[in-house]
């Protein structure tokens, strides 16, 4: 579906790596690039002029959101005024986006809309990149501090970061530590939409514009503007001053004192629990479960509820506009949360008609997935580029160990090429990222889901797939994690 371009800064969050199992959302980042092509085309309405402009079919592994605001910098620069009338249209398969296309094109016609096609298409360093599953945005202090206001450079965070709040906390003890305390500084409401201090947009693009705007209109009313410099995670505290509180700053969203929970919540054996959470960007749809023990892999929960909320269960969540995670803790701790968030949300409704939130009754269950994890296991596939024919040697999903993850999968790798020379009889050199690689994709199921994907995209841009069936297996006959450039064999082959 469409995705429309948006500039209007929002709260909210994208799905990012994971270390912990207390997280929002756990999908670990992959040690080399394995972005899946995706087939794109492009349009846009320039309503007064009467015209709608229609880029070709091109390819691209960016980020959707890249594309699109890339397109929208190229209007610009054409002086085409498409104004919010634009959007970027993807599928794997090349026939699926040219349907799409086609539909436009035909819809202009029966509007006596005149079709203009423009050669453009993305290409890498056209806008800043953003990185996958993660949102971007900047901090503010507003008008609390008389006549000056303190800006943070442009971050970005992960659903985890974005829901503990601890970066406005971080961003106001930063301000306060090295700006010799300016009285008034985190007081009050903050200056976004719903009070608060860091707005949350999108991409690298979109923060960087909303910043730039909202600096602009603070200007003109005759502020100072402070450029702090300061990104989350980036640069240290400056002082011990003690974070702000609830009362004095409104920003805090901490978790009560443990208490057991007024609904009786339950936590699994390990003293676990969990909550899911869907909601799109804009936070028109935010949809909530309850909490129930966690007695499965937190990867699994995750990955049966994306799909339980992507099979058209939850009104207006899509995988191109929404978010979806689940958070883990103490039965109490995770309560808490949940009471916190579920409020938040409630708030916006009730203060926006247009907003909807609503509790779910969904639990997870093994039934949901044909693939169980293993509690706190990474899953993930190798593959490799013939550099010969146009061929691509896919493994299956396996188990990833942990210390061959924190070593680069190099050894991984090696051992699935020497698979490929002594079964399929193909010429792989060294280790090169570039060529072929062993990516983390999380769960065992959501490791699967992605392999198939990957799979999909080769065959579409006319690479022939080989499935091996390879697993890496460690033995006490395979070399140790590390920068090992050859392969020894023993990885079980399917």
């Amino acid at each position: 579906m469409s995705e429309p371009r948006s500039r209007r800064p929002i709260r909210t969050a994208s799905l990012g790596p994971c270390a912990l199992l207390t997280l929002a959302a756990c999908f670990v980042p992959t040690v080399a690039n394995a972005a899946i092509p995706m087939n794109y085309y492009c349009m846009a309405n320039a309503q007064q002029a009467h015209t709608r402009y229609l880029t070709g079919i091109f390819s691209a592994t960016a980020e959707k959101r890249d594309v699109i605001n890339a397109w929208a910098q190229y209007l610009e620069s054409q002086h085409i005024d498409a104004g919010q009338s634009l959007s970027c249209d993807s599928a794997v398969d090349v026939a699926g986006v040219k349907t799409l296309s086609d539909i436009s094109r035909q819809s202009a016609a029966s509007l006596q809309t005149r079709v203009v096609d423009v050669d453009w298409k993305f290409t890498p360093g056209q806008v800043q990149a953003s990185q996958p599953n993660t949102s971007y945005g900047y901090c503010e202090t507003g008008t609390s501090v008389a006549s000056t206001t303190y800006f943070s450079d442009v971050f970005g965070l992960s659903i985890r970061d974005a829901m503990s709040n601890d970066y406005i906390v971080q961003f106001l003890q930063y301000v306060r530590g090295k700006y010799a305390n300016p009285a008034g500084v985190g007081t009050g409401r903050g200056p976004g939409p719903n009070g608060e201090w860091c707005m949350l947009v999108g991409s690298v693009t979109d923060a960087t514009r909303a910043k730039q705007a909202a600096e602009g209109n603070l200007r003109a009313g005759g502020r100072q503007i402070v450029e702090t410099g300061w990104r989350y995670g980036a640069l240290p505290n400056a002082s011990a001053t003690p974070p702000p509180t609830a009362t004095n700053a409104q920003v805090v969203v901490a978790a009560p004192a443990l208490a057991p929970t007024a609904g009786g919540t339950m936590a699994s054996a390990s003293g676990q629990a969990y909550y899911c959470r869907a909601y799109s960007t804009d936070r028109r749809y935010d949809y909530f479960t309850p909490v129930h023990a966690l007695d499965a892999a937190q990867q699994d929960v995750i990955s049966a509820w994306r799909k339980y909320a992507l099979a058209g269960q939850l009104s207006g969540i899509f995988e191109s506009n929404s978010q979806m995670g689940c958070e883990t803790g103490t039965a109490a701790q995770t309560q808490s949360n949940l009471d916190v968030y579920r409020k938040q949300a409630e708030q916006r409704a009730k203060a926006q008609p247009a907003f909807h939130t609503a509790t779910v009754d969904w639990k997870f269950t093994p039934d949901q997935l044909a693939v169980l994890s293993k509690p706190g296991a990474t899953y993930g596939f190798c593959w490799y580029q013939d550099q010969v024919k146009p061929v691509k040697y896919v493994s299956a999903a396996f188990e990833m160990p942990d210390a061959d993850m924190a070593a680069g999968n190099v050894v991984m790798f090696n051992e699935f090429a020497q698979d490929l020379r002594s079964r399929h009889g193909v010429a792989v050199g060294g280790y090169d990222p570039r060529n072929g690689a062993c990516v983390q994709q999380g769960g065992a199921t959501a490791a699967d889901d992605n392999r198939i994907k990957f799979e999909a995209a080769a065959r579409q841009s006319g690479a022939q797939v080989v499935e091996t069936a390879w697993k890496f297996v460690r033995t006490p006959a395979t070399p140790p994690p590390g920068p090992a450039q050859t392969g020894h064999g023993h990885g079980a082959s399917g």
